[in-house]
């Protein structure tokens, strides 16, 4: 990635308060004091919105209660809650997996059940659903399997996955691939079982050998960043993978097939944000590669994804109208395949969506542009 030819602004309090207390918690140490002018609702706000209220809170609880006793109480209320849907997950995730064995049908773990063994606390890994590879031979076989403990299917839109429900707190995705059909990773992907490895404790589960969850964990981050709803929590995910499993990461070979996925930009600033943010010698400033990652990581949960690119692009446009109006009509490749999905196979088609999506914005949206020229001035975040 190309350095930014003017300086992003620091991060705002709360966000770089969280990273602090993250960082408390990781190393068993006692928190800094809250900032002067910073308040402990804005922090549960911001540890809330990065789904890491759980850890946070571990860090901060004496702190809290005694400084907003009201805050406290609420916050814990709110980790009481989630420790009962880690439980609930945890029993119920195993009577699926124990039905599914019982019935034949092998699965790989996928994310979140996997990430959360290399936390220090099984809570701290909070998690909306259990992923399950099945293949789609297995998928009739396995929903049927789910619809007899009680789930329910779900209509989604994704063409990789089925979900189930089963309330309160258990969703299950029954994945038949690992990527979707269109994302120019899909031939890559196309084999989990090459790469899969028995589960330790878990009859019939598997798991991704190092590098290929690795892989597929930067992949699927790459998603969310281009729907603009990535957390601090997934470069958490990346730095206590690698501190568990980086003996075991052959980072040559990654460097390779990063390429070949087209995500060597991504998997590069957010290796360089989880060392400066968690890294043994954090904190550290965060290369200038990496502060657009940043920014787009820590933001778009806070302000909403359109409130924060337009921040991001008045601060690179550094006061020049010009360019904000060129980083206005010409974003990046990732921004543009969520509205044009063929260019995750075609990306030579940008430059004929860049027009596209200017004849859009001129028939259609001339006073939204006129508004965002009208109020331009450097962000306030």
């Amino acid at each position: 990635m190309k350095k930014h030819p003017v300086e992003l602004p620091p991060l705002e309090p709360g966000v770089a308060y969280l990273l602090a207390l993250l960082r408390a918690a990781l190393r068993k140490e006692c928190p800094p004091p809250l900032p002067q002018g910073l308040s402990w609702e804005r922090v549960c706000h911001v540890a809330r919105a990065h789904r890491v209220e759980n850890m946070a809170f571990g860090a901060a609880r004496e702190l809290v209660r005694r400084q907003a006793p009201e805050v406290a109480r609420r916050w814990e209320e709110l980790c009481t809650q989630n420790q009962v849907q880690t439980l609930t997950q945890q029993a119920e995730g195993a009577r699926v997996l124990e039905a599914l064995n019982r019935a034949g049908i092998p699965v790989i773990l996928l994310k979140g059940s996997v990430l959360r063994r290399v936390y220090p606390r099984p809570d701290w890994r909070q998690m909306c659903d259990l992923d399950l590879f099945v293949g789609e031979k297995n998928l009739p076989a396995a929903a049927e399997i789910l619809a007899s403990l009680g789930f329910r299917a779900i209509e989604d839109k994704n063409d990789h996955h089925q979900s189930y429900d089963k309330p309160p707190y258990l969703h299950v995705e029954l994945h038949t691939r690992l990527v979707h059909r269109r994302d120019r990773q899909l031939d890559f992907f196309s084999n989990p079982w090459s790469e899969a490895q028995p589960a330790e404790g878990v009859p019939g589960a598997y798991i991704l050998r190092p590098n290929a969850f690795y892989l597929h964990m930067l992949t699927h981050m790459f998603l969310h960043y281009g729907a603009q709803d990535c957390t601090i929590r997934a470069v958490l995910d990346v730095a206590l993978f690698r501190s568990v499993w980086g003996s075991q990461l052959d980072e040559g070979v990654l460097r390779q097939e990063f390429k070949r996925l087209h995500l060597a930009w991504l998997a590069g600033a957010v290796e360089q944000l989880a060392e400066s943010w968690f890294g043994p010698e954090a904190p550290q400033p965060v290369p200038p590669g990496a502060e657009e990652v940043q920014w787009n990581i820590c933001y778009p949960c806070l302000y909403g994804t359109y409130g924060s690119s337009q921040a991001l692009i008045k601060a690179q446009s550094g006061g020049s109208k010009l360019a904000f109006i060129g980083r206005r009509v010409f974003p990046p490749l990732w921004q543009l395949e969520r509205a044009y999905p063929l260019l995750r196979r075609c990306p030579v088609l940008l430059p004929f969506c860049w027009l596209h999506r200017l004849a859009k914005g001129l028939l259609g949206q001339r006073g939204k542009i006129h508004r965002e020229l009208g109020s331009f001035r450097p962000p306030k975040l």
